[in-house]
């Protein structure tokens, strides 16, 4: 019995492309992005969202102590090209308690990450 090199290496081709598109794609849409921002950010102290990933442009402050903004993250480095830099932002909906505790953190727009299909994904995966 002879072993074809040929179909080998195709094989061997075809499994190194399969787990490498794994790898390279662990935040593959939008839902799972959420997932992960959700797990991360709920419940983490507002004050410490700030230190580690920069402050809102506004906020809004209701009568019951509670609050929300928009954040918006810092533009990353984009590639040499015609890669517009806000192609590298993540958006999102913060909602805090009034013991100042993110309540709910939703995604408001998600771009392509370095190595995912999500920014936002990317920011705050552990």
């Amino acid at each position: 019995m002879s072993i074809d090199p040929v179909s080998t290496l195709a094989r061997g081709a075809s499994a190194a492309l399969v787990f490498g598109l794994a790898a390279c794609g662990s935040i593959r849409s939008n839902e799972d992005a959420q997932a992960v921002v959700t797990r991360e950010l709920v419940g983490m102290p507002i004050g410490e969202f700030i230190e580690r990933y920069g402050a809102p442009a506004a906020r809004s402050e209701a009568p019951d102590g509670s609050l929300s903004f928009n954040w918006e993250s810092r533009v990353g480095s984009a590639p040499a090209g015609p890669m517009n830099l806000d192609d590298r932002v993540c958006k999102l909906f913060i909602t805090g308690n009034r013991a100042g505790r993110i309540v709910t953190a939703k995604i408001r727009n998600d771009t392509v990450g370095r190595t995912s299909a999500s920014r936002c994904g990317e920011m705050f995966v552990r």
